[in-house]
C-alpha cells in the first residue's frame, strides 16, 4: 500500500475503540423535565392565498407601468430640451 492508503486505513481504524459516553443521573433529569412548547400549526385559507397572490400581481403590474412611463417622460424630455438628440436620433422614435 501506498502512503495515502495507509493513512486512510488509519483514520478508519481510529474510530473503532470509541465508545458511547455514559450521561449523569442529573443531567438526564434535567433533560426529563425539559418542556417543548407546543407549536400550532396555522394553515392559511385559501382564499387569503389567491387575495396575497393578487395583491403581489397588483403591486408588480403598478410598478411596471410607472416604469414605462418614467421611461417615456424622460425620453420626451431629452428630445425637446436636446435640439441635436431629436436632429440625428429622429429614426428612433419611429421604432416604438
Amino acid at each position: 500500500m501506498n502512503l495515502k492508503e495507509n493513512w486512510i486505513q488509519e483514520t478508519l481504524n481510529s474510530v473503532d475503540n470509541i465508545k458511547r459516553t455514559e450521561v449523569s443521573s442529573q443531567l438526564a433529569e434535567r433533560l426529563s423535565n425539559v418542556s417543548f412548547p407546543k407549536v400550532k400549526i396555522i394553515a392559511m385559507l385559501p382564499f387569503v392565498k389567491w387575495i396575497a397572490a393578487a395583491c403581489i400581481v397588483l403591486l408588480a403590474g403598478i410598478n411596471l407601468v410607472s416604469i414605462t412611463q418614467y421611461n417615456k417622460t424622460i425620453t420626451t424630455n431629452q428630445t425637446v430640451s436636446n435640439p441635436v438628440y431629436s436632429e440625428y436620433f429622429s429614426y428612433l422614435n419611429t421604432l416604438k
